[in-house]
């Protein structure tokens, strides 16, 4: 593993350790972040509970991702 590499993944342990803490352990299950060179990737499946009651994704969703 080069050194870039390892540095990405220390970032992806990092932020997953962060979601796994609190509220995010229950809110944002199946959160998911992938590093590579020039490019970082964040998903997480939409679920009804992350809808406000205009029926639009609320910003915290968005804060998160």
């Amino acid at each position: 593993m080069t050194d870039s590499e390892l540095h990405f993944r220390k970032l992806e342990r990092m932020y997953m350790d962060a979601v796994r803490t609190n509220i995010n352990t229950a809110v944002y299950q199946g959160i998911h972040l992938k590093v590579d060179d020039e490019r970082a990737e964040i998903s997480l499946m939409t679920e009804p509970k992350f809808f406000h009651a205009a029926n639009s994704l609320h910003g915290s969703v968005y804060f998160k991702m």
